[in-house]
């Protein structure tokens, strides 16, 4: 019976240290033939962000086969300028969140082998694996694309913005966050984008055939304090000067006060606002104010009244009718010409009416 026990020792001995054989980097030869492939991580890496931030990073993935016990792929997304509502991330115990309102690279850690995913990271530098490496070149000349208008961390006051650049290759297709741009014999491109209060991220991707090429830049849209008042319609046999005068109209930020003659108006949840106000015989001034913040907008208008209370005439009345003119339906960047004639010296010329656009 010794003998017998002495004889499975060995052969246990023998056995388990083929079974246990290892590579150099402590992940065993079996493990590293089924761990996934670079492609695959990077698939299942991107398809947690969104598709233009895909579309116009870098992207570079790492085999770390010294982390864990069968290693894991970290999949480096570059120059992506993506804010945390684009992403959708919440800070939880598989996503860290930098201090920076953009982030310039993404770093999505995968599984090598379940491609379970590990950790998110969104930050202005690397988490994990320390410098990146250097960018794989190729003889050929690669597809590159790059704005030069707005400039990156503009601020700007309209919300719609002509992007201009420049594509390597004047056959690859240029489009602005999804809007097609036009492109030109030289590679020069522009394309009319429409602009979210706050920061945007603008994103330039160039495609031809195989390859693809990407820019982005942050841009901030701030619109101006505007007022706009709506023309006055007065009904007919009214004593405005003991019955008020509704005054209308319309503030750019719905957040900012507006004051009618001192008096302050209801500012609806669309900008819409609106005011009474008590007019005597003869020419009044109206004097309407918005504010918010250190931003001001101001407007004074004049209106007169006849003994009989009724208003006869202000700068915001009697507006001339536009008739015969065809519908045009324009696009953002398009631009046309529409003849219009305007007829003057009819008798209601100044009642009260309604100015009707149709471009």
């Amino acid at each position: 019976m010794k003998r017998q026990c002495c004889i499975a020792v060995i052969l246990s001995i023998l056995v388990l240290p083929l079974a246990a054989c290892t590579t150099n980097s402590g992940v065993t030869e079996p493990e590293a033939e089924s761990l996934m492939t670079e492609e695959e991580a990077i698939g299942i890496a991107s398809d947690i962000l969104p598709a233009e931030v895909v579309a116009c990073a870098k992207i570079i993935a790492m085999l770390r086969t010294e982390l864990g016990p069968h290693g894991f792929w970290q999949v480096q997304f570059l120059n992506t300028n993506v804010t945390q509502n684009e992403l959708g991330w919440q800070e939880d115990d598989k996503t860290r969140l930098g201090p920076e309102a953009v982030y310039p690279n993404v770093i999505i850690t995968v599984d090598a082998k379940t491609g379970d995913i590990v950790l998110r990271e969104a930050t202005s530098g690397v988490l994990l694996g320390g410098p990146l490496p250097p960018a794989p070149t190729t003889s050929e000349e690669a597809l590159s694309v790059q704005i030069n208008s707005p400039e990156d961390g503009a601020k700007l006051s309209t919300n719609l913005l002509n992007v201009s650049g420049i594509v390597s290759d004047p056959q690859a297709v240029v489009e602005i966050n999804g809007a097609k741009a036009r492109v030109g014999e030289d590679g020069t491109f522009y394309a009319y984008i429409e602009l979210s209060e706050g920061t945007n991220t603008v994103r330039a991707l160039a495609t031809m055939a195989d390859s693809h090429a990407g820019q982005s830049i942050n841009v901030t849209f701030d619109p101006l304090l505007v007022l706009v008042l709506d023309y006055l319609a007065p009904e007919p046999g009214v004593d405005y000067t003991k019955a008020p005068l509704i005054i209308s109209g319309y503030v750019s930020h719905p957040t900012a006060k507006v004051a009618v003659d001192g008096i302050q108006a209801s500012v609806e949840k669309d900008g819409s606002y609106s005011a009474s106000v008590q007019l005597n015989e003869g020419t009044n001034f109206v004097e309407i104010e918005a504010t918010l913040d250190e931003k001001r907008d101001y407007m004074r208008h004049s209106i007169d009244v006849t003994p009989e209370g009724e208003v006869s005439s202000s700068p915001l009345m009697g507006a001339a009718r536009l008739s015969g003119v065809p519908p045009v339906k324009l696009r953002a960047g398009e631009m046309t010409s529409v003849d219009i004639q305007l007829q003057s010296g009819k008798r209601d010329i100044r009642r009260p009416g309604e100015l009707r656009w149709e471009v």
